[in-house]
């Protein structure tokens, strides 16, 4: 969805008459809320994977980390995609880039904010 996006004009520094800035958001939005799930569920699977390795009776206090260390991580994740999924209400206020569609969005400065702390947790759960 991000390669759509790049098609349609984000990022670009010289706009082309090809390019589609609205359709641009709506792909780079959505694919934002895809990639905090996906990678959400790709890490609870890694740690799944070492819960069914610690199946022994000494590996008990492990056992509880990994448990703990997983709903941590779906709460998180979780809470990330929530964040993106309801920046604007209604979300396709987030692609109106003309500003005529009904609804309200969070401020621009709020929504970085959000993006640093989701990244900075991102970069956490990778190595926990």
């Amino acid at each position: 969805m991000e390669l759509t996006a790049v098609r349609y004009g984000i990022g670009a520094t010289v706009m082309k008459p090809s390019f589609d800035p609205r359709t641009a958001a709506k792909y780079f939005t959505i694919a934002a809320v895809v990639y905090l799930l996906s990678s959400g569920v790709s890490k609870i699977g890694v740690g799944l994977v070492l819960f069914r390795l610690t199946n022994n009776s000494d590996m008990r206090r492990m056992r509880w980390l990994l448990v703990g260390c997983i709903a941590m991580t779906a709460v998180w994740f979780l809470g990330g995609a929530l964040v993106i999924a309801l920046q604007c209400r209604p979300l396709s206020k987030a692609w109106d880039l003309a500003g005529t569609a009904p609804g309200s969005c969070m401020s621009a400065s709020t929504i970085g904010s959000a993006g640093i702390v989701i990244s900075a947790g991102d970069l956490f759960w990778d190595w926990v």
